[in-house]
């Protein structure tokens, strides 16, 4: 149930079990307002106003599970404002830039207030993110502050998020050790940690997520070169299992040369870390593990951190990894530079199932690069620029999706889809011989490569098999070009590739047998009509050329030009200049011989008769054509009344436009006829072909009778 104007409802449905409430005042709350919500598990509170939450507000939610307050004017809550929700498990106080810890401290707090119960002893789940954004002063976490959320309680997460801390003191954090197995300290600015080194093991604590958070050792640059590794600094995370580190260093690049990472003391139980986003550019170091993280340790993800170089025996170590992720780095310089090293990176992982290398621009995969990954599931080398799947996958067993999609594959070779069809066919037998184990199909993922639908034999068997395989997920749009043209492999390519080749031999064997004579009088026939049609438009030219001249031209003007309001600034500073100047040239003559609607239609007529007296009173239509001009009425209006009076229609396009934006008599005179193109440049713009020839066109159609458009 949502209330959106802040108001308290007076009456809930009895299957009502949440409630949330915005622009709420707590100035207006007083004890016993809530009526009807013992129904009521979800409350959650976006406040407009108010500075305090008065006592008790909440103990009538007797079955209350979650409970969350937010707003932008809370600075203090009661001691007692979470006295009777002995049900809650989750506390989310956070976005309250107001509110001070030390008031959180004390309303979870019983022990100083001699309560024979546990405030919120059921709480499992806390968040005071974004607790004190409004003031310059840190956030002091202090000893009574971790105390208070766990004495008594069996808290397992705890979010301090967002938060501009004063500092970490490990004694104080021990408190949450007993019972929080997860931490959220992401995007938290940090200004010191104290008693850190020596610091017990936290024994509950199995996830923290430090990321994009500011830390006091990340803040000025060092050298793992002259670093000095201590274990015992490590040893308040001895069982922590899950780190996730990503973009906590964003000042400098990481380059590690020749470094000896001993951590053979360090009995850590890590099996997942995240170092994604963190300029890790260059990791050319040796790294000893204590037995236990080697056996512990089975995720790495070290993404987007444009790394170029990652020594093998960084992994070496690890031997259980099982998912390990490198996309979007720039491991294309370890391939073409230290390729024997690139070759043998994952060699010691045996027990890979998931290998991503995406997006490293990577151009060639060694031939025996994953000779060891006979674990493999998934192989993700997607948005690469491979240009071939000339590389060992036969011993790959388990494989079940090999993602080359984006890459630049024109064909997969015959040895290769041998060995495609083989770990195939093994996924079929294992789906039926494993014991009941369920294996998937295996399949590859081959989108957005630039296959080619062309003649040759080698190619053409290849088509044929992308058609037919079950290799290729059936959701996959495998395309390919044809002639120019895309076309889609599983659906008609394979059947118009097969036609378009045979039509080429076809005409191939046509050319061969016709006789040379035929040529001679195919080109004999075409020379002469070609050579008498020049004559006749010579012919023509001349004519219109000589009546301009002779004053006995039968019309007033020798084009109409159309053209919408937006592209005036172009036709009135450009194009009608240079019309003008290059018909006075042609013709020898002084006289208007161009008619613009901006000049020429007489005020106070209607428009509509206008167009029809200018329009008869020109020889040829020329219509500027632009996006804006195929949606004016106006526009095309006049080239109507052009067709209609059976005037020569000239095509002057000044920018691309889509067929679909053009009605069907302006899409019939675009696809019948040549037209001519405006081209930008430095200058302005200039017209295709030059403009003697465009202007020579207008001429030659001012001497036609019968024509309908150009």
């Amino acid at each position: 149930m949502l209330c959106k104007n802040g108001e308290i409802p007076t009456y809930i449905p009895s299957d009502v079990t949440e409630l949330f409430i915005e622009k709420f005042d707590f100035n207006q709350l007083s004890r016993n307002q809530f009526k009807d919500v013992s129904n009521i598990q979800k409350l959650d509170i976006q406040a407009e106003s108010g500075k305090y939450i008065p006592s008790k507000s909440f103990d009538q939610f007797v079955n209350l599970t979650y409970l969350g307050l937010h707003g932008k004017d809370i600075e203090m809550i009661s001691p007692d404002v979470f006295l009777g929700l002995n049900k809650c498990l989750t506390l989310n106080l956070s976005s309250n830039p107001s509110l001070q810890i030390s008031g959180i401290s004390s309303a979870l707090n019983s022990e100083n207030r001699g309560l024979s119960t546990t405030i919120l002893p059921e709480l499992l789940s806390l968040s005071v993110a974004k607790i004190k954004t409004s003031f310059p002063n840190p956030v002091d976490l202090n000893d009574y502050f971790f105390k208070s959320i766990t004495l008594g309680r069996k808290l397992k997460y705890l979010d301090i998020s967002d938060l501009n801390i004063l500092m970490l003191n490990f004694d104080a954090i021990g408190h949450i050790c007993k019972t929080v197995e997860y931490v959220d300290l992401r995007k938290s600015v940090t200004g010191n940690f104290r008693n850190f080194i020596k610091a017990e093991a936290c024994e509950s604590l199995r996830t923290i997520d430090i990321s994009e958070a500011v830390l006091p050792a990340l803040r000025i640059k060092f050298t793992f070169e002259t670093l000095n590794f201590f274990c015992e600094s490590l040893n308040f995370y001895t069982f922590v299992e899950k780190l996730l580190a990503t973009n906590i260093n964003t000042e400098h690049n990481i380059e590690i040369n020749d470094y000896f990472l001993d951590m053979l003391r360090c009995p850590l139980q890590l099996k997942k870390v995240s170092f994604a986003g963190n300029k890790m550019k260059w990791l050319n170091m040796t790294v000893q593990l204590h037995q236990t993280t080697k056996q512990s340790i089975s995720e790495i993800n070290i993404s987007y951190n444009g790394l170029e170089y990652i020594s093998p025996s960084v992994l070496q170590p690890s031997v259980n990894m099982r998912i390990l992720d490198f996309s979007h780095n720039e491991l294309h310089v370890m391939q073409e530079k230290y390729t024997e090293e690139f070759e043998r990176l994952f060699w010691a992982l045996t027990k890979l199932y998931y290998l991503n290398i995406s997006h490293n621009s990577l151009s060639n995969l060694p031939m025996q690069m994953f000779k060891k990954s006979r674990s493999l599931k998934i192989l993700d080398i997607s948005y690469n620029r491979v240009s071939s799947l000339h590389f060992s996958i036969k011993h790959l067993g388990n494989l079940e999706k090999l993602i080359a999609r984006h890459n630049k594959i024109y064909i997969i070779e015959q040895n290769v889809r041998t060995e495609l069809q083989i770990l195939l066919q093994g996924s079929h037998h294992n789906l039926t011989h494993r014991n009941g184990k369920n294996k998937k199909h295996f399949h590859v993922y081959l989108e957005a490569n630039p296959f080619q639908c062309t003649c040759d034999s080698v190619n053409e068997e290849f088509i044929e098999w992308l058609h037919y395989t079950e290799v290729i997920d059936g959701n996959e749009t495998i395309t390919c070009m044809l002639d120019d043209n895309i076309k889609v492999i599983r659906n008609n390519a394979l059947k118009e590739t097969v036609h378009f080749c045979r039509m080429q031999t076809i005409k191939k064997i046509a050319m061969i047998a016709t006789p040379s004579v035929i040529i001679a009088v195919i080109l004999g026939v075409f020379a002469f009509v070609r050579i008498r049609k020049r004559r006749k438009n010579g012919k023509r030219l001349r004519e219109v050329i000589a009546q301009i001249e002779a004053g006995t031209f039968p019309l007033r003007y020798l084009a109409f030009l159309s053209y919408c309001s937006e592209d005036a600034d172009l036709v009135l500073k450009k194009i009608y200049p240079e019309l003008c100047k290059h018909l006075s040239e042609m013709t020898h003559s002084n006289e208007q011989m161009v008619c613009i609607g901006d000049k020429h239609f007489q005020p106070g007529y209607s428009l509509i008769c206008e167009v029809m007296r200018c329009v008869e009173e020109s020889s040829v239509f020329v219509a500027i054509i632009s996006k804006m001009f195929c949606r004016k009425k106006m526009c095309k209006l006049e080239i109507k009344e052009a067709y209609e009076q059976n005037k020569p229609i000239l095509m002057l396009m000044i920018e691309h436009v889509d067929k679909e934006l053009m009605d069907n008599f302006l899409q019939k005179i675009f696809d019948r006829f040549a037209h001519a193109a405006w081209k930008p440049d430095q200058n302005g713009g200039h017209i295709e072909p030059e403009w003697n020839i465009f202007c020579k066109s207008i001429i030659q159609l001012s001497g036609k009778d019968n024509t309908h458009a150009y």
